[in-house]
């Protein structure tokens, strides 16, 4: 009789994808119409930003970027007593917090930012990536929800709320969003990975397949594609490829403790 080999949970793949807003001071005799946010996902700013909130909110990124964290606190403060109305210096001090693990806080700051900039994506999939990470599964599917409705074009929201589904069971609907994921992005790993669980756990093994080879083809590094890929083939009774698969995860990380389990149970079952 066949051990159950161990999966780890529904899905750890989830899109961490912090959206900073970074600016550029406009020349006062120049028409300011580029969009200077690094967020890809957000639509355009279509006004400048004084040039003294901008110095602090570039000089505060430029801290982030080196996890310099408290450092990028205090610049984005600075930003936010200068001008308190506009929400960029909230949302990448909440982005700060967040690095630091302090959880709540960030999570306040995206509020403000979210209160000042309804129509902007970021301070909402950045609550949601917050949400997601402590496990409040329920605000991050409305947050992701509302960058979608904002930016149907957003890859990621799709990806992370597909991931919740999952999580809660509603593989329908997380196939749903992970088809659209891939039409958006069909170079992102997370997509099919994601996708493929969503049809392992509906017993669809046979689409479940060729998703985690997709998702291992576009991002070898994802060793729980290697995982997932080897319960199936050891379900089909090739258990050459499922060692060879967890090998695999094991050499990408030898810590992956069910992938352990997983390459005991199938070495004595080839014995």
């Amino acid at each position: 009789m066949k051990k159950n080999i161990m999966r780890r949970g529904i899905i750890s793949s989830v899109i961490l994808m912090l959206a900073f807003c970074a600016f550029t001071a406009a020349e006062e005799d120049l028409a300011s119409d580029e969009n200077p946010s690094a967020a890809q996902d957000t639509p355009a700013q279509e006004t400048a930003m004084p040039p003294e909130y901008s110095e602090h909110i570039n000089a505060g990124n430029a801290c982030a970027e080196k996890r310099q964290y408290d450092e990028a606190i205090a610049e984005y403060t600075v930003a936010i007593e200068l001008y308190p109305e506009l929400m960029e210096g909230y949302n990448n001090r909440g982005l700060a917090y967040s690095g630091k693990g302090q959880d709540e806080k960030a999570i306040s700051d995206f509020t403000k930012a979210i209160d000042i900039g309804q129509a902007a994506a970021d301070g909402y999939l950045n609550r949601a990536l917050v949400y997601h990470d402590i496990n409040m599964y329920d605000p991050a599917l409305s947050d992701y929800t509302r960058v979608i409705e904002i930016d149907p074009g957003n890859g990621t929201a799709y990806i992370n709320r597909g991931n919740i589904y999952n999580i809660k069971g509603l593989y329908d609907k997380a196939i749903d969003d992970l088809n659209m994921a891939i039409e958006i992005n069909p170079d992102q790993a997370d997509g099919y990975l994601n996708r493929g669980i969503a049809y392992d756990k509906k017993g669809q093994y046979d689409r479940a397949l060729p998703d985690y080879s997709k998702a291992i083809e576009l991002n070898p590094g994802l060793a729980q594609a290697y995982n997932n890929r080897a319960l199936i083939y050891y379900n089909k009774g090739m258990y050459n490829q499922s060692l060879s698969d967890l090998n695999m995860a094991l050499e990408i990380n030898p810590a992956y403790s069910d992938a352990k389990k997983n390459r005991e149970i199938v070495s004595k079952r080839k014995q």
